[in-house]
């Protein structure tokens, strides 16, 4: 096979992937779970009608382990989301083996790509996303009279900055989350009941308020790893043989303890998410665009515009 032949394969293989693939799905998931905080009353009948009266406390139930398994799901939806987009990132412009490397690609890639682009200049933002570079555009406006010129040219760096900063920000999130994501899909390690106990009345009536809490994992890790960590609880050394010996079921990695992610707020993962929708949207259009556009010596891209509360973006063509 030819390498033209290649490329022209690759192109079209693209826009097929970007007509099925749908790059919202993990932000309506989080917007879901959150109904479903919503409606939690409504849950305690569902379960009452599956499992029969008394077999639990339907009221613990609904708004401790359910609550605290629904907070975990979100973040293991919005770290995947992340991990979505950066492996996108490094995918999407591959100019011949896109499918090769996009639907097959081991995780480790997305952990480099993270430590690699922590933070991004305006000059690899606009390598990143398929943008011109600002001279050009300077030159493009020029035509205009001088406040429109003055006024489309602020436009588009300011859109250029807000994808820098969703992106220094959908890294930083990765980077903090992506062990809780971890050990939610190790299912053994979800501590949903908390620390244990029925909640007080304080914290029950704040539950039926907010949609908010500590999500708690067991773990073992060694003593060094745990105190890097922080947020590291030991649950119970009442038993003496575990008192005296802490030091080696540490070392052992036998010493049950927990691992909390604190304050955990479902509106704060949705707004965290509709970051990365946008950084998707860019990416994908501008991709898409360029390969629509290689034989129209033109040059089209979209950027998120300054409109916080839904999912508008800016387009410009050169």
């Amino acid at each position: 096979m030819r390498v033209d032949e290649k490329r022209v394969a690759n192109d079209h293989q693209i826009k097929l992937y970007f007509t099925y693939y749908d790059r919202f799905w993990r932000l309506h998931k989080l917007l879901t779970l959150r109904e479903t905080l919503r409606n939690r009353d409504q849950l305690q009948t569902a379960f009452r009608e599956f499992y029969g009266d008394g077999y639990f406390d339907f009221e613990t139930l609904a708004y401790l382990n359910v609550t605290n398994g629904l907070l975990a799901d979100a973040v293991s939806e919005a770290v995947m989301y992340c991990e979505d987009y950066l492996s996108l990132l490094k995918f999407v412009r591959e100019k011949l083996y896109f499918v090769k490397n996009t639907v097959s690609y081991q995780a480790g890639i997305v952990t480099n790509i993270a430590s690699r682009l922590r933070t991004v200049s305006r000059e690899q933002a606009e390598r990143l996303f398929f943008l011109p570079p600002l001279e050009m555009v300077q030159v493009c406006f020029a035509r205009a009279n001088a406040g429109t010129a003055y006024s489309s040219v602020q436009g588009f760096t300011e859109g250029v900055n807000r994808l820098i900063d969703l992106h220094q920000a959908t890294v930083r999130f990765y980077e903090q989350h992506r062990d809780a994501h971890t050990q939610y899909k190790h299912g053994l390690k979800l501590c949903l009941a908390g620390l244990g106990g029925k909640p007080g009345d304080d914290e029950l009536q704040r539950r039926r308020r907010e949609f908010s809490g500590s999500v708690f994992m067991l773990q073992n890790k060694l003593a060094k790893e745990a105190a890097k960590r922080g947020g590291i609880i030991i649950p119970d050394i009442s038993c003496d043989p575990i008192r005296k010996n802490v030091e080696t079921l540490f070392n052992e990695r036998n010493l049950l303890h927990l691992e909390a992610v604190y304050a955990v707020d479902i509106d704060g993962l949705i707004e965290m998410a509709k970051g990365v929708s946008h950084l998707m949207n860019a990416l994908i259009r501008n991709r898409i665009a360029m390969i629509d556009n290689q034989h129209l010596h033109k040059m089209e891209v979209n950027l998120p515009s300054a409109n916080n509360e839904r999912m508008t973006t800016m387009q410009y063509v050169f």
